[in-house]
């Protein structure tokens, strides 16, 4: 039974021995996506298939990029409007609590 019909698709399944379980099927050709996961109860189905969701509209297509770099560049934008509050970027950050004081011990001098 189709629970929700929009991509990615979720399925009431019933299995023989362990009984009622949901599926998010994330199959589909034009999305670039070959995933299936099952849980326990249909909440879950629904809000895992409503993060994909999401994440197509944010991202589109699947790409190449490795999920890690996708990460970092998530995680650098917030970062960065963080900062803007200030007047700052991350840039200067590293280089006001990283850079400078290795610099000062001499850690890094360049001759």
């Amino acid at each position: 039974m189709v629970v929700r019909k929009k991509f990615p698709q979720v399925y009431e399944m019933e299995h023989p021995m362990h009984g009622r379980y949901w599926q998010v099927s994330a199959r589909s050709k034009k999305w670039g996506m070959n995933q299936r996961k099952t849980f326990p109860n249909e909440t879950s189905a629904i809000k895992y298939a409503q993060s994909i969701e999401e994440q197509l509209i944010k991202f589109g297509r699947q790409s190449n990029v490795p999920k890690e770099k996708i990460l970092s560049a998530e995680r650098y934008e917030e970062l960065a409007q963080r900062l803007t509050t200030f007047g700052k970027r991350p840039e200067d950050a590293v280089e006001h609590f990283t850079l400078q004081p290795l610099q000062n011990n001499h850690y890094l001098r360049i001759q």
